[in-house]
């Protein structure tokens, strides 16, 4: 195994924790400051403006990254017909995200505060875009700092307003536009290198690169869809009071796969510049199985403790809801080999795989839940999430065979030779420190 991937992914795991606990500060302190529904609210807007903000990137982080890590010498041609597609797919994923918050009733409740919400999905995809030319060039401490950017923004200002007493449903709001629209900034500065304006338009390149990333676009809108469709299930078949609870669970849940689809991106950057595909994948399973057993430690203790853990991050309005957050947890699991394993398919062209594996994921999600919730309310919606996500493993799992020979035991369980990379990354660590602290 090349011991670059795994060192560069807990760097960028590393750097995901860090995030993740930021999340955890800003998710513990709005859950307390706003109510149950407002709570819900507040997950409708991130949900919708998440799955819009992948859906208008039409691929194009992927792309970017793709034709970067092949085509260095053309990095700022593709750079800037980015951004310059950018100015038009940001527009319009704004207006389609005002749209939905109104379809969904929330204009009566809460005004204008719903165009506030909906202007975040302009700045998100701009970051979502954009760092795939970091990802292409390999760059992950800027793809780093870019994430970083927007969380120290909102654990200040979320700690800030708490303190001050002001932390509402609008200035909540406002401080996550505030969030994204930094972090944009600061990417954009990033980028500012390897911008070519001269180049612009070329619209050949722009087919070409909407034509590549259209596989893309559907297998990543596919898999953000199946975490998303629940809350809007939930929201239609429960209300918003059983929204806030759900939303507190499943995103506690989440957080997991979140810090392992950092690693899948580091996977991805890798994938894309690599000469030989079946040493790719193979470094993207033992990298992911090392990843899912800390991750299996974390999601045991976790719901071991789940009335006590609930209650100290979200309160007491969520300590009774177990049982849910249990069943997400290990659906969680499934869903950090998932988006490890499929980076590793997408940089090799084969990104078609995730449209009917995570599209065979949201069928089961969506007809899990309209079977599932009446009878069984929250639970009811949490099995179909645990569902969705074994099918989207066992699919992923399968073309990792069929392709490249590997068994079922190699993919998911750890082997005796993770020992010994571990054992070979301790003894960099230790190397590294003693050079340092003797001055070598």
């Amino acid at each position: 195994m090349k011991l670059t991937v795994l060192v560069e992914s807990l760097w960028v795991l590393g750097t995901r924790l860090i995030l993740r606990a930021a999340n955890l500060v800003v998710f513990m302190i709005l859950a307390r400051a706003l109510s149950v529904a407002e709570f819900g609210f507040y997950g409708y807007v991130m949900a919708t403006a998440v799955v819009l903000s992948v859906a208008f990137d039409l691929g194009q982080r992927q792309s970017t990254a793709f034709f970067i890590g092949r085509e260095p010498e053309n990095r700022a041609d593709y750079t800037t017909h980015m951004l310059f597609m950018w100015l038009v797919l940001g527009s319009a994923g704004t207006l389609a995200c005002w749209l939905m918050l109104r379809v969904g009733n929330y204009e009566e409740s809460y005004g204008l505060l719903i165009l506030v919400g909906a202007l975040n999905t302009a700045p998100m995809l701009l970051l979502r875009t954009g760092q795939g030319a970091f990802l292409g060039a390999g760059r992950l401490d800027a793809y780093n700092r870019s994430e970083l950017v927007s969380r120290i923004v909102m654990v200040t200002g979320t700690a800030g307003l708490w303190l001050a007493d002001g932390l509402t449903i609008a200035a909540a709001l406002w401080l996550l536009l505030a969030s994204h629209a930094t972090a944009a900034l600061y990417l954009l500065w990033r980028l500012a290198g390897d911008l070519r304006p001269a180049a612009l338009v070329d619209w050949p390149l722009i087919r070409r690169m909407l034509r590549h990333g259209a596989v893309f676009a559907g297998s990543v809108l596919m898999m953000i869809l199946l975490g998303r469709i629940g809350i809007w299930l939930v929201s239609a078949m429960m209300g918003e009071e059983a929204l806030g609870v759900y939303f507190g669970v499943l995103r506690l849940g989440e957080m997991l796969a979140d810090v392992a689809g950092a690693v899948g991106l580091v996977i991805f950057s890798h994938g894309v510049r690599a000469a030989d595909p079946r040493e790719s994948a193979q470094d993207a399973i033992r990298t992911a199985r090392l990843v899912t057993a800390v991750m299996a430690l974390v999601a045991v203790a976790a719901m071991l403790v789940a009335p006590l853990f609930l209650w100290l991050l979200l309160g007491s309005a969520y300590a009774d809801e177990t049982l849910p957050f249990r069943i997400i947890m290990l659906g969680t699991l499934f869903g950090c080999f998932n988006v490890m394993l499929f980076p590793c398919l997408s940089a090799q062209g084969l990104a078609r795989v995730g449209i009917w594996a995570y599209g065979l994921g949201c069928a089961v999600a969506s007809l899990g839940c309209w079977l599932l919730i009446p009878p069984l309310g929250l639970e009811g919606a949490a099995i179909a999430y645990l569902l969705a996500q074994i099918v989207v493993a066992s699919s992923i799992t399968l073309v990792y065979r069929h392709r490249f020979g590997f068994r079922a035991g190699e993919i998911l369980l750890l082997q005796r030779e993770d020992l010994a990379v571990i054992r070979q990354l301790a003894g960099r660590v230790r190397a590294r420190l003693g050079r340092r602290f003797t001055g070598g």
